[in-house]
């Protein structure tokens, strides 16, 4: 990997961990009451595939919430309620990359400003690459940047 790539995967990826620990992973109780272990697991990792850098961030937290991504950003004017009623669940789980779009409830040192996923997206898009969101509500969310090597 060259130094100016792996340089510049540094605000990418500290978005996606604090996107992860903020809004995916649950308090204890909710999920124990859930059947889950109380502690949550981030997970960073990183392949090279086909002469690409693949880094994965994957959460074991509530996962994305289709319904509520929609309705969220038809409350904020992003998209309509017809463009909602016929958007799957995995382009509603693309609105994340949406600049201005946030889930947050309230504004924190952390998250809220509906900065930080469409900043992801440029940023690798800059490097030549992309950004995959997978998720199952309530299992979790795997988010996956994939750039060339070089």
């Amino acid at each position: 990997i060259n130094f100016e790539a792996s340089s510049a995967l540094n605000g990418p990826l500290v978005h996606i961990l604090r996107n992860a620990l903020d809004h995916g992973i649950e308090d204890e109780e909710t999920r124990n009451s859930a059947g889950k272990p109380g502690e949550g697991t981030v997970e960073l990792s990183a392949i090279e595939k086909d002469s690409r850098l693949v880094v994965t961030v994957k959460d074991d937290g509530k996962g994305l919430d289709a319904e509520g991504l929609k309705a969220s950003a038809v409350l904020k004017g992003l998209i309509t309620d017809a463009e909602a009623a016929t958007m799957s669940e995995d382009e509603a789980c693309k609105l994340i990359f949406r600049p201005g779009f946030s889930t947050a409830e309230k504004v924190t040192d952390v998250s809220g400003r509906g900065v930080g996923m469409d900043a992801v997206l440029t940023d690798i898009g800059n490097l030549g690459g992309k950004v995959d969101v997978e998720s199952t509500k309530g299992k979790g969310t795997t988010i996956r940047i994939t750039v060339p090597l070089n």
